[in-house]
């Protein structure tokens, strides 16, 4: 008899993707100690759980509730999960801190309990990039509804300045 595991999924990003030379990355399994993640892990008992990673075999959990995991599904054998923090925190020695239009390092992490995937024992993702955009600006939406209104204005300039010449 096989031990059955808690499934779980995990994201990493560096912790100071920001001082790294492209393409420099830390090493994707939880980091080195030169460059150190920051991991945000949900299992599927509902938990999440923040840590820094230093290496394979130094992988330290923190106290926080920062990272939120306001959407979390199951349906046909397929997990979704959503993850949630600010931009940026206070804690900034051990946790990523976003810029936008910057391509951060995102890698994830998944656990297939019923498998026996747990620890180190999990499937990876290679190095990929997040780009936060930037905000619209406001001026973004109000730009196309005044040109709307100025053309259909000119329409009807248009249409009476016809009817008024027809009638001569």
């Amino acid at each position: 008899e096989y031990p059955v595991f808690s499934d779980a999924v995990a994201i990493q990003f560096p912790s100071h993707w920001e001082s790294l030379n492209f393409p420099e990355k830390p090493r994707f399994v939880f980091g080195d100690a030169k460059n150190t993640v920051d991991l945000w892990k949900w299992e599927a008992d509902g938990t999440t759980k923040l840590y820094t990673g230093q290496g394979f075999d130094k992988l330290e959990a923190r106290s926080g509730d920062s990272v939120k995991t306001p959407v979390v599904s199951f349906k046909d054998g397929v997990w979704r999960v959503m993850f949630t923090r600010a931009l940026a925190t206070d804690d900034k020695e051990h946790d990523v801190q976003f810029t936008t239009g910057q391509y951060i390092p995102t890698s994830f992490f998944v656990w297939d309990g019923h498998n026996g995937d747990h620890g180190l024992k999990n499937s990876i993702s290679t190095w990929y990039y997040t780009i936060l955009l930037p905000p619209v600006p406001k001026k973004a939406y109000f730009y196309p509804v005044f040109a709307a209104i100025f053309v259909i204005g000119l329409q009807f300039w248009v249409v009476s300045k016809f009817k008024k010449g027809s009638k001569k």
